[in-house]
């Protein structure tokens, strides 16, 4: 099941980076729909980990590219990255500490933090290095 289905809105026009939106996108489905399977904490802290380790992947080429070109919001983008990596962070203490059970209220924030970055603050650098060449 999609929890989350890639559409063309949420484009920056770089292919690169629209595959790798997709990419997290299955991962955030994947998460979603072992969910309904109860898995065990275990194979949900892994899941989440794969997750966390795929979107440092992905901040890193949004954040080259924005310093190679300059982006002006370069700061305010990698503190948004920051922020997202540390609540992964803090989730997973939680789960590995028994103190969470992951629920539908995770899988919703993963869903909507993505969802927002992609459509708002991803579509703030997009139109800058498109100009600059990067497509």
């Amino acid at each position: 099941m999609e929890y989350i289905k890639w559409n063309d809105e949420m484009s920056v026009n770089i292919n690169s980076i629209d595959l790798q939106h997709q990419k997290l996108i299955t991962e955030i489905n994947n998460f979603y729909n072992d969910l309904g399977k109860k898995k065990n904490a275990d194979i949900l802290s892994g899941i989440l980990y794969q997750l966390k380790k795929y979107s440092i992947y992905h901040f890193d080429t949004e954040e080259a590219l924005m310093r190679k070109f300059g982006f002006k919001g370069y700061i305010d983008h990698k503190i948004d990255h920051g922020l997202f990596i540390k609540k992964i962070d803090d989730l997973q203490s939680k789960l590995d500490e028994g103190k969470m059970v992951l629920t539908l209220e995770l899988a919703s924030f993963l869903k909507d933090w993505l969802s927002n970055h992609i459509l708002k603050t991803d579509k703030e650098y997009s139109k800058f290095l498109n100009e600059c060449g990067v497509k």
